[in-house]
């Protein structure tokens, strides 16, 4: 092929306006399991980084307090950006919108965070409870953990 060919097409394919990608956003479900009851809702913080993560509700990119239905319970995030999300829920028996501790901070009423397993020592990571939302709808559980502290 002639050089003044290959320099024509490098510059027709080179400065062919390209229209950018359109940001891509999907649905997140979130799936309550394992309530000891029905009374009270359900708190469910969604983060997309750290900071906040898990007890500043405040700092989530977004929250939602739902009704308890035979003991389970469903959130859905709309056009929620594809990317790296952690979330944490909280079932707030006595609806007073907040979680009862005891005085050593050991949540009395149930918690919960994605990929969380069991009750540790601290509270959980976001790099441990992070997962990828990559398409138009994503569907989590959270298993909400009773403490054996919750009398105290």
């Amino acid at each position: 092929m002639p050089i003044i060919l290959q320099i024509l097409l490098f510059l027709n394919f080179s400065f062919t306006p390209r229209t950018p990608a359109a940001s891509q956003t999907g649905k997140l479900v979130v799936s309550i399991t394992n309530l000891e009851n029905s009374k009270g809702s359900v708190f469910v913080a969604l983060f997309n980084s750290s900071e906040g993560f898990p007890s500043e509700g405040k700092k989530a990119m977004q929250s939602a307090r739902v009704s308890i239905v035979d003991k389970s319970a469903t959130i859905v995030f709309e056009n929620i950006p594809f990317g790296y999300y952690a979330t944490t829920t909280y079932h707030d028996e006595n609806g007073n919108n907040k979680i009862e501790t005891t005085f050593l901070g050991i949540p009395k009423e149930g918690v919960g965070a994605s990929n969380m397993k069991s009750i540790g020592f601290g509270a959980p990571k976001f790099e441990n409870s992070k997962f990828k939302h990559q398409a138009k709808e994503t569907n989590i559980s959270l298993k909400i953990i009773y403490n054996i502290f919750k009398l105290i």
